[in-house]
């Protein structure tokens, strides 16, 4: 999203043999049970909860209540066996580079920040940190998003034109990494002087609202949506209204309130991807416990879900299976694997041996 941004994946790029596509990780903060979404549960009512399930067109179960992302749940892959590897709100276990708690090391995805501001629970050494990198906040009085003000420095032209001068003396220094270098700057310097490369995206997602919704979490999809479109590197959608899927009580209330927007938005989200050549992921830091509480909510639990869309991945695919009380019984995987089969459709080299989900790779 940011210059900073795009130039990550410019410098990916300049290491690996095919375009990247760029990625919009939707996350689900609090966290979301994967019951109450496409694993719903068999079993007993004090597992099953106050959920009805119905079939997708490839045949995946979900939870009723997302009508719309069940219409085009055909176009994605649904991973049902993913083992979280913690209870504790922490990204960083399903997106970080590393599963030991306290990680100092960069999580996947850290840098472009996430463009809507994170709340305080997410702070970690992941990097998952609101106060670094790019992000765009709420506007709570025009009730949308708006870009960062820009006022363009009147010597940044003959600043940069100076810099051409002195550059082109100094040529004999030319290299591929001096060349990427230049090519990521003049990238951060259009920026700065202004033109609709910033603003464009703004505008173009709300002529998408119908679509996602003219909500907080609408917005934010079709914003998301629309950076990729642009070119943007990883985006970040944070799913944590009010006190977001954390539901300890009353779960059947919350998600009545929660699913309907946000099942619109990702609806529209695999659309997108799977039209417009970009990589989706939807997930959450972890999952709920099987078993309904005695104050009508879930509690933590390690066994959480993804759904993936986009170029590379295969549609209509479900991966792993729980049982009749809600725990992983086919095919467990973990953070890495998922982040690594993410990276991989979407064009990023990784390691020959890397772990993958290459099930759901097409």
């Amino acid at each position: 999203i940011s210059a900073a941004g795009l130039a990550g994946v410019q410098s990916v790029q300049a290491s690996t043999k095919n375009k990247i596509m760029p990625i919009v990780i939707f996350f689900q903060g609090g966290a979301q049970s994967p019951y109450e979404f496409v694993s719903p549960i068999a079993g007993p009512n004090e597992y099953r909860g106050d959920v009805t399930s119905t079939r997708a067109k490839n045949g995946s179960l979900i939870d009723s209540r997302w009508q719309k992302t069940c219409e085009v749940l055909h176009k994605a892959s649904v991973v049902k066996s993913l083992d979280c590897g913690n209870t504790s709100h922490n990204a960083k276990y399903v997106v970080g580079d590393s599963m030991q708690k306290g990680s100092g090391k960069f999580s996947h995805g850290g840098i472009p920040h996430p463009f809507i501001e994170l709340p305080s629970i997410f702070t970690d050494r992941a990097q998952l940190d609101p106060n670094i990198g790019f992000h765009v906040q709420w506007n709570k009085e025009e009730n949308r998003f708006a870009p960062p003000p820009i006022q363009a420095d009147p010597g940044l032209r003959k600043r940069l034109e100076l810099l051409h001068v002195l550059e082109t003396r100094g040529q004999q220094l030319s290299s591929p990494a001096i060349t990427l270098m230049q090519e990521n700057r003049e990238l951060a310097f259009s920026l700065l002087l202004g033109g609709d490369k910033l603003t464009r995206p703004f505008s173009d997602a709300e002529k998408q609202l119908n679509r996602f919704g003219d909500n907080q979490i609408g917005r934010s999809a079709a914003l998301a949506s629309s950076f990729a479109q642009q070119g943007a590197g990883i985006s970040f959608v944070y799913n944590e209204q009010g006190k977001g899927w954390d539901m300890h009580t009353s779960i059947k209330d919350r998600s009545d309130e929660l699913i309907p927007p946000t099942d619109q938005a990702i609806a529209a989200l695999i659309d997108d991807a799977h039209h417009h050549g970009f990589l989706l992921l939807v997930t959450s830091e972890h999952g709920r416990t099987p078993r309904i509480n005695a104050s009508g909510g879930r509690d933590h639990h390690n066994v959480g879900y993804a759904v993936l869309a986009g170029p590379g991945i295969a549609q209509g695919k479900t991966y792993g299976d729980i049982d009749s009380y809600g725990e992983i019984t086919q095919d467990m995987v973990k953070g890495d694997a998922l982040m690594n089969t993410l990276y991989d459709a979407s064009g990023i080299d990784i390691l020959p041996n890397a772990k993958k989900i290459r099930a759901v790779l097409s």
